[in-house]
């Protein structure tokens, strides 16, 4: 083991709907990160994007600041409300002795350590194969007492939507999350369990309310976010704008798209998880999470709700748009009409016959102006008085 391990941050949270009230007695916990190395640089890059360039560029960024840190296990005693941390070593022989641990795998530099420690743990293979793919969110298996489902976490950077692929296996003794790179919902965890542990916990089940809590919280600040862009597409449809709001209104449908993807694929697993009895939850936790579901089932209709707005803003700006060009054709009508009969009276004294009896006259030319000035006014009289303009 690195002597330079990083210890886990423990912050106190604010947060009020917490876990079920269950009377279980539950004895040491063991909640583990995954490890390989020294300390973690705080400003490496995630890895936990699905595009392929995106993970050469934070993989490489990772490498040339060397290896970090994916490891850390702390123990809970439900009965005490202590805690203490552990070495990885002893996470399988935690979990053999009857306690519960939470193992969080990054495998974006080292997946062999991770299939290793999911082997020590006592892991089917099928269940290992499936988890290490990292193929896409919305999986759900069952490999006899061991569950296996995969969700998607995101986040929004430089207007783009990042996916996180989380899998989980859920047994009895164990919760393990397997990713690659930093998920933002799993960061805000490690820093409210502690606190949430000391207030609620009466059961390991705690952190699979935690788990999806935070996924929940995840998809509502991502989908607040982009209803902002939303609004700032609206906003800015009634200023000088160009054709750049076409991919800007394909970009932001694109990611609620995915968004929305993302939650109904988590409501479908939260919703066979519910109504699916399992040793490994608590019966006293199902409730909640039956509730948690309406809350994604909200969140995929607000989502619809805000595509819709895309939709019908995108149709309002190409309302807009037609509605300067009508004006622009109408202002060039209108000077077309009054410029028709002066060009009328120009082509005809601009003949040339020997005998053209205006031509003679004194004030012919005068007469011509004159003439011109009264076809346009009561040209753009008559257009006014009918509203043509």
């Amino acid at each position: 083991m690195n002597k330079h391990r990083r210890p886990l941050l423990l912050r106190p949270s604010a947060r009020s709907s917490r876990v079920p009230s269950e009377r279980e007695s539950i004895g040491w916990v063991a909640v583990v990160r995954d490890i390989s190395g020294a300390e973690v640089d705080p400003d490496l890059p995630a890895t936990c994007s699905t595009d392929p360039r995106a993970k050469a560029q934070a993989k490489a960024g990772t490498e040339n600041r060397g290896p970090r840190a994916m490891t850390q296990a702390v123990e809970f005693d439900f009965a005490t409300k202590r805690e203490r941390s552990i070495p990885i070593t002893e996470a399988a022989g935690a979990c053999a002795e009857g306690k519960f641990c939470w193992i969080d795998l990054d495998v974006a530099l080292d997946q062999q350590t991770a299939e290793d420690v999911l082997r020590s743990l006592g892991v089917v293979p099928e269940a290992i194969d499936g988890a290490l793919t990292c193929e896409a969110g919305g999986r759900y298996v069952v490999y006899g007492e061991c569950l296996h489902f995969s969700v998607t976490g995101v986040a929004l950077e430089n207007d783009r939507l990042v996916e996180c692929i989380v899998d989980t296996l859920l047994g009895n003794g164990y919760l393990i999350t397997i990713h690659r790179g930093d998920v933002p919902f799993l960061e805000q965890i490690r820093r409210t369990y502690s606190h949430d542990f000391q207030r609620f916990a009466q059961s390991p089940s705690f952190l699979l309310y935690e788990f999806w809590d935070h996924l929940i919280g995840n998809y509502k600040k991502v989908a607040q976010q982009l209803t902002g862009k939303v609004r700032q597409v609206q906003d800015e449809i009634f200023g000088d704008i160009d054709d750049v709001i076409f991919s800007q209104v394909a970009s932001l449908s694109r990611n609620l798209l995915t968004l929305r993807g993302g939650v109904l694929s988590a409501r479908e697993i939260l919703s066979t998880i519910s109504t699916r009895r399992s040793s490994a939850i608590a019966e006293t936790t199902l409730p909640f999470l039956e509730k948690m579901v309406v809350m994604l089932e909200r969140i995929g209709a607000d989502l619809v709700v805000e595509k819709e707005t895309l939709a019908e803003t995108l149709n309002l700006y190409m309302g807009i748009v037609a509605h300067r060009t009508n004006r622009i054709i109408n202002l060039l009508t209108v000077i077309s009409v009054v410029f028709l009969p002066l060009t009328f009276l120009c082509g005809v004294y601009g003949m040339n016959f020997e005998i053209i009896p205006e031509v003679t006259w004194k004030y012919g030319y005068l007469y011509f102006w004159i003439t011109s000035a009264v076809i346009t006014v009561s040209t753009l009289a008559f257009m006014k008085f009918r509203k043509w303009w």
